[in-house]
C-alpha cells in the first residue's frame, strides 16, 4: 500500500520512515543577501536534521518577501513505495486552514445580507435538532456554541456520507457541552454545521460555492478539493494527479470543512 505524504509546516506530521536528499526551485543566490543564502542554508540542515530525527517522509519550505517567493524547495519523498521526492510542486492538505476559507464564504453571505449570524441554526438546517439553548452561526465560527469535537477515531472514520447534512448524523443527537456563549471549546463538527447553513443559504452545493466565490476570485489555481476517500496518484517524474469525485460520497476526514469530509490540497509554493 502506498504511503503519502502527510507533512506541512503548517498543517500535520506523519511520522513513517524515508529520506531522500532536497529537490526545489533554487532561488537566484544573487538576489539574495549573504545573510539571506545562510539562512537557507542552516533551514536547510533544520530540515533534514528534522526529517532523519522525527522518521518525516516529507515536507515542503517556502518563504516569501514582499510578496516575493524568495525560496521554495522540498524535502523527502511524496510517494515511498516509488521514491518519488517532494518538490515546490507537490500538494499538501491544509487540514483546518479550510475553516477559515469556509468562514471567508460565510463573510460573504453576511456581507450581501443574505445570512444572519445571531438567528437560529434551524432557520438554515432545520434537519438539526433543537437543543435545550439556541445556537447560532456566530457562535458556532467562535467554537463558542458547545458542540462537540472528535471523539477517540472519529478523525479515523471511514464511512461515506452522501450530503454534507448527511455528515451531521455524527454529532446531530449528542448534547451540547455546556451553554452557548459561556465557553470556548474547539470543534470541528461546528464547522460541519456551518457548511450546512452555506448550501441552504445559497441553494448551491458547498464546494461549488467556495470555488465561484472564494478559491477562484482570489486566484487560488493550485488550492483544489481533498476527497479522501480518493488519495493522491504520483507519478514516477512527481506529477500529482488528484482525481476529482463528482458523486456526493466522501468519508469524514482530519481536513473536514462539512459533513462528506472535504477539506483542500493546496501547493506550498503559493503561500
Amino acid at each position: 500500500m502506498r504511503k503519502y505524504l502527510c507533512f506541512t509546516l503548517f498543517v500535520s506530521i506523519c511520522s513513517l520512515s524515508g529520506f531522500a536528499q532536497t529537490r526545489g526551485l533554487e532561488p537566484a543566490l544573487g538576489s539574495l543577501t549573504r545573510h539571506q543564502t545562510a539562512a537557507i542554508e542552516r533551514a536547510r540542515r533544520f530540515m533534514a536534521d528534522s526529517l532523519r530525527t522525527y522518521n518525516i517522509p516529507g515536507a515542503s519550505v517556502s518563504v516569501s518577501m514582499n510578496g516575493k517567493v524568495v525560496w521554495s524547495e522540498g524535502f523527502g519523498y511524496a510517494d515511498l513505495e516509488q521514491k518519488v521526492p517532494v518538490t515546490p510542486e507537490t500538494k499538501f492538505r491544509i487540514g483546518s486552514i479550510s475553516k477559515p476559507l469556509t468562514a471567508a464564504a460565510l463573510g460573504l453571505l453576511y456581507e450581501k445580507g443574505r445570512i444572519n449570524l445571531d438567528t437560529l441554526i434551524q432557520a438554515y438546517v432545520p434537519t438539526f435538532p433543537l437543543k435545550r439553548q439556541m445556537i447560532t452561526l456566530r457562535q458556532l465560527a467562535g467554537h463558542i456554541a458547545g458542540v462537540r469535537h472528535y471523539r477517540d477515531d472519529e478523525m479515523l472514520l471511514s464511512k461515506r456520507f452522501l450530503t454534507v447534512e448527511a455528515g451531521l448524523g455524527i454529532f446531530r443527537n449528542d448534547t451540547l457541552l455546556f451553554e452557548p456563549g459561556t465557553r470556548f471549546s474547539y470543534s470541528s463538527y461546528a464547522w460541519n454545521l456551518i457548511s450546512a447553513a452555506i448550501e441552504r443559504a445559497t441553494g448551491v452545493e458547498f464546494l461549488q460555492y467556495m470555488d465561484k466565490m472564494v478559491i477562484h476570485p482570489l486566484g487560488m489555481s493550485n488550492t483544489i478539493a481533498d476527497f479522501s476517500d480518493s488519495l493522491s496518484q504520483i507519478g514516477q517524474d512527481g506529477t500529482q494527479k488528484i482525481p476529482w469525485v463528482t458523486r456526493l460520497t466522501h468519508r469524514l476526514s482530519t481536513t473536514v470543512t462539512n459533513g462528506q469530509g472535504v477539506g483542500f490540497f493546496q501547493r506550498q509554493k503559493t503561500f
